[in-house]
């Protein structure tokens, strides 16, 4: 029949199964604990500090919700289609002086469905500085060349913004504004 001797010694082992099972799960759940407080420590680090360095050669953009020379706007004259884009705002971009390798944070918003292109422009001369590519909604302009390296200062600029129809790729409206460009 059943020996009681190797009944306990079954139970006793089944316990310690059970145990170090429980003990495995604990050590995994800690470690995946500790792994998640890192990535959202380095997420939040990321969020804080992006873009961080002017000396980097990124743009620093100041949107602001004073009136500007150009206000965001979903309306143009010459939009052609009944989803009318909506256009960024510039006060002011900041850039590392005498750099021609710069990181445009120029966004099209997610809101739309068309396609953007931003043109920057000195006033005082007219040298177009930068001209970018198609830019997908919900994306923004990345690294780009600059015609030339600016001297510090404060440069008056004027940005001319071009929305294009995702199918078409033909231009479905403007908009023009001036703002300054700071190089530090």
């Amino acid at each position: 029949m059943f020996d009681s001797k190797e009944i306990a010694q079954k139970a006793l082992l089944r316990a310690a199964e059970i145990k170090e099972t429980r003990k495995r799960r604990r050590y995994r759940l800690s470690v995946c604990a500790v792994l998640l407080c890192v990535c959202l420590a380095a997420v939040s680090i990321l969020l804080v500090t992006y873009p961080s360095s002017v000396d980097s050669g990124t743009i620093d953009i100041e949107e602001t919700d004073m009136p500007l020379a150009y206000p965001q706007t979903t309306a143009s004259d010459n939009i052609q289609t009944d989803e009318k884009p909506v256009f960024p705002k510039i006060v002011s971009v900041t850039i590392s002086a005498n750099k021609t390798e710069i990181d445009l944070y120029l966004l099209n918003p997610e809101e739309n469905i068309c396609l953007m292109s931003f043109e920057i422009i000195l006033s005082d001369t007219g040298e177009t500085l930068c001209q970018t590519g198609f830019i997908e909604p919900s994306m923004y302009a990345g690294a780009q060349s600059i015609s030339r390296g600016l001297p510090k200062g404060e440069y008056n600029a004027r940005i001319i913004i071009r929305a294009y129809s995702p199918d078409t790729r033909s231009e479905i409206g403007t908009e023009q504004g001036e703002f300054v460009i700071v190089a530090k």
